[in-house]
């Protein structure tokens, strides 16, 4: 009976499946994600974790995040993710939208990634501009001066101080 039970515990030390790995806190379910939410945990027999999205996809020994996943917003790095409860929804509404995405241009959009930057390369040409300009100096002639002169002279010469 003793041998029974080395080999049995012995089988199941050396065995892929333990406690450990099969433990749903891989999942990292809390208040928000949540079975009400739609993330769900299922202990698979290999002994991973299937972890569950509301979107009905999964990670293995990993959370499911749906705005965890490459560019699920689209390309631009300055796009913002959101995850959206099923319960924000109106129920006769489209109740697939389980993210939202807030885009750079200040838009957003649920269910969809933003619109993707362009990436035309646009070409610029500088070509050189020859500009000329004329400037043209009158001076007054010296009859006119002399002229504006006589009047200042006259002007004062009948005031008294």
């Amino acid at each position: 009976m003793l041998v029974y039970l080395f080999v049995v515990a012995a089988i199941y030390t050396l065995s892929p499946i333990t406690n450990a790995v099969s433990d749903c806190s891989l999942c990292k379910l809390n208040e928000y994600y949540n079975e009400t939410t739609g993330y769900q945990c299922f202990r698979l027999s290999n002994g991973q974790v299937a972890c569950t999205c509301p979107d009905y996809r999964y990670a293995l020994d990993k959370p499911c995040r749906i705005c965890e996943r490459p560019n699920i917003c689209g390309d631009d790095p300055n796009n913002l993710c959101a995850e959206l409860s099923p319960t924000s929804f109106d129920p006769e509404n489209d109740n697939d939208k389980n993210f939202a995405c807030f885009c750079s241009d200040l838009s957003y959009y649920l269910g969809e990634p933003c619109p993707s930057i362009s990436t035309t390369p646009t070409a610029t040409t500088i070509l050189p501009v020859t500009t000329t300009s004329t400037f043209t100096t009158e001076y007054p002639t010296f009859t006119t001066l002399v002229t504006n002169l006589t009047l200042i002279n006259d002007t004062t010469a009948n005031t008294t101080i």
